[in-house]
């Protein structure tokens, strides 16, 4: 698990331990983390930058408990959201599906799902998001126009999966199941495109779907949507085989290497391109260890029914 400099990151090592995290503990590797370090840096600036810099936090372990995310964190609610959901501008004309559904992600991860505020990013997502195609959305938004496809007959993809990624995030006690029918057909639209490829030609749906880049940006990955179907209980699913095989082929001795190096003000990358990414490499070998445990019971029960 390696940064930038080539050396252990100690953000990741409080994960690796067989005992339970102690407050003491936590706090000593997030205050040892270069990561940490680098985020945390400087004040990070409103709109676009504190997107970035929020998704970067919520990756790391404990980083809720860090005062810098704890102010990063009122800014953005300050700032960001809007009555009708989270804006990168603040204005609720400018609301698009995929940023608000990033900052709903981010704020879930640290903490913060039950703020109305979160809830009206989730609300905006029930009422206007669309999950498959033919439904045309009734978000008067002027914002959404200047993005190309957010939500025509045919909607963005990655507004999709951004969105279902949402969803799943916000996820708890009192509401589980409500969101149970969209999530199921936001990842059947992904599973239809078989997490990555176009129905049309088969070609990658997006640039950078299929680059190894850490942390989330508005480009989405194939990390990222593969997070999304475990999540949502769908990793056995036969659609994903193709994902899977093709981040196995992938792998090198070290893990998997950085291919895209996101360049944007607020954006801090964990780790260098060309070289190894530990951020990447500790989820899809946790996925790929997940998936081969399904694998065996579905053999055994192609063998039981096979003559």
């Amino acid at each position: 698990m390696e940064t930038m400099s080539g050396q252990v990151d100690s953000a990741l090592q409080v994960l690796a331990r067989d005992e339970p995290p102690t407050a003491t503990s936590v706090a000593e590797c997030l205050a040892s983390s270069r990561v940490v370090a680098r985020l945390t840096r400087k004040p990070v600036d409103s709109g676009l930058p504190l997107v970035w810099r929020l998704l970067a936090l919520s990756e790391i372990p404990f980083a809720s408990r860090l005062p810098y995310t704890q102010a990063a964190t009122a800014r953005a609610l300050w700032e960001l959201a809007t009555p009708e959901g989270f804006s990168y501008t603040g204005r609720v004309a400018d609301i698009v599906p995929c940023y608000n559904a990033m900052l709903v992600t981010a704020l879930c991860r640290l903490g913060h799902g039950d703020d109305p505020r979160v809830q009206a990013g989730v609300e905006w997502i029930r009422r206007y998001q669309a999950f498959g195609r033919g439904v045309l959305t009734a978000w008067p938004g002027e914002g959404i126009t200047r993005h190309g496809g957010c939500l025509r007959a045919t909607p963005c993809f990655i507004g999709v999966a951004k969105s279902t990624r949402a969803l799943l995030a916000a996820q708890g006690p009192e509401n589980a199941g409500r969101d149970a029918p969209l999530i199921d057909a936001g990842v059947e639209y992904l599973l239809e495109h078989r997490l990555y490829r176009r129905q049309t030609t088969g070609e990658p749906i997006s640039a950078h779907i299929l680059d190894v880049s850490f942390p989330e940006t508005y480009h989405v990955t194939l990390l990222e949507l593969l997070q999304t179907v475990d999540a949502a209980g769908k990793l056995d699913d036969p659609r994903v085989d193709d994902a899977i095989e093709y981040v196995q082929a992938r792998r090198g001795e070290a893990g998997w290497t950085v291919t895209y190096a996101y360049a944007a003000p607020g954006y801090v990358a964990f780790d260098r391109r060309g070289r190894p990414s530990a951020w990447v490499t500790r989820e899809l070998d946790r996925i790929l260890a997940k998936r081969r445990s399904t694998e065996s019971p579905r053999a055994a029960q192609r063998g039981a029914t096979t003559p």
